[in-house]
C-alpha cells in the first residue's frame, strides 16, 4: 500500500488507530526514503492532533447545553440503547440457536480443556470429564 500510495497513505494512516503505530515500520520496511516519509508524516501528525484537539473542546463546549437540553432523557435513551443492543444480541443467538435449552446445556458439557463433547467425539481424553 506504501508502494503504490506513498505519502499519501502515510498521512491517511495517521487517522487509523491501529495503523498509526505501524505506519513508520512499514514504511522503512518498503524502502521509503526518510525525506519523503517526514513531511507526510508530520502533516498528517498535525492535522490528527489538531482535529482532535478542536473536536474535544467543541464537545466541551457544548456538554452544558446539550445536557441541559436532554435533561433526564440522556440517562433514558441510555438505558433504551443498551435494552436494544441486548435485544439485537439475544436475537443473534436464538437465530443461531433454535433450541436455547439445548445449545446452553451441551455448552456446559463439553470439556474446557479441548472443548470437544464429553460424548467423547473430539475430546482430549486427558482430564477427568472425558474419560
Amino acid at each position: 500500500m506504501l508502494r503504490r500510495l506513498g505519502g499519501r497513505g502515510v498521512f491517511a494512516a495517521r487517522w487509523v488507530a491501529f495503523a498509526r503505530t505501524l505506519v513508520p515500520r512499514l514504511a522503512g520496511g518498503a524502502g521509503m526514503p526518510y525525506r519523503r516519509f517526514a513531511p507526510w508524516n508530520l502533516a498528517g501528525v498535525a492535522t490528527w492532533v489538531s482535529g482532535s484537539i478542536l473536536l474535544g473542546n467543541l464537545a466541551g463546549e457544548s456538554y452544558e447545553s446539550v445536557s441541559r437540553l436532554l435533561g433526564r432523557a440522556t440517562g433514558a435513551v441510555g438505558v433504551l440503547l443498551v435494552c436494544l443492543v441486548a435485544i439485537v444480541l439475544a436475537g443473534r443467538w436464538l437465530g443461531r440457536n433454535p433450541d436455547p435449552a439445548r445449545a446452553l446445556l451441551s455448552r456446559a458439557r463439553r470439556c474446557r480443556r479441548c472443548a470437544g463433547s464429553a460424548a467423547g467425539t473430539g475430546c482430549c481424553s486427558s482430564c477427568s470429564r472425558c474419560t
